[in-house]
């Protein structure tokens, strides 16, 4: 079978006995839809970048205090929680098998919130007075950071996955 339906065309794809002459199809073919469409952006991102999979979520744009985030399956995921107490007391759930990015910036974002990584790199930047206070950090199978960038987070708890040997740090004033 060849990608094409009629005789003289370009072959995409061919098979059996009405195969390929140098590219050519040799005879009448079986249409074959052919999906080229870039993957659409899930709903739970603000924007994507479907050439790299990776999913964009402000939270400086909507309300995302007292939610869960959840990540979509196969994206990454960097989400951006920008403003005074922007993302206080959310769930932030990576994706399982791609790498996740959360930013709070501004004063004390990201406060009493969790942060659940999945298995792939995850990097959290705190970069305000007070941000990411009282946060907890579940770390994945990869390397997975928390990084408080200016002083006042207080009391961050990380908490290694069971068999990891990679890297479940709190780097900076994060404690």
């Amino acid at each position: 079978m060849c990608v094409a339906n009629t005789a003289g065309v370009e072959c995409l794809v061919c098979e059996g006995p009405d195969g390929c002459d140098d590219g050519i199809c040799e005879a009448d073919c079986e249409t074959v839809q052919v999906n080229l469409e870039e993957p659409s952006c899930p709903s739970e991102c603000t924007s994507c970048d479907s050439a790299t999979s990776t999913c964009y979520i402000d939270c400086a744009t909507s309300d995302c205090d007292e939610t869960t985030i959840t990540c979509p399956e196969d994206w990454g995921c960097y989400i951006t929680c920008d403003g005074t107490t922007a993302c206080d007391t959310v769930t932030f759930d990576c994706p399982a098998d791609y790498p996740c990015n959360i930013l709070c910036i501004g004063t004390a974002p990201c406060q009493d919130s969790v942060f659940n990584c999945g298995d792939a790199p995850c990097d959290i930047l705190c970069q305000g007075t007070a941000s990411c206070s009282n946060a907890i950090v579940n770390c994945g199978l990869s390397d997975t950071r928390i990084d408080c960038a200016i002083t006042g987070t207080e009391d961050v708890t990380t908490n290694a996955a069971i068999g990891s040997e990679c890297a479940c740090e709190a780097t900076g004033d994060c404690f």
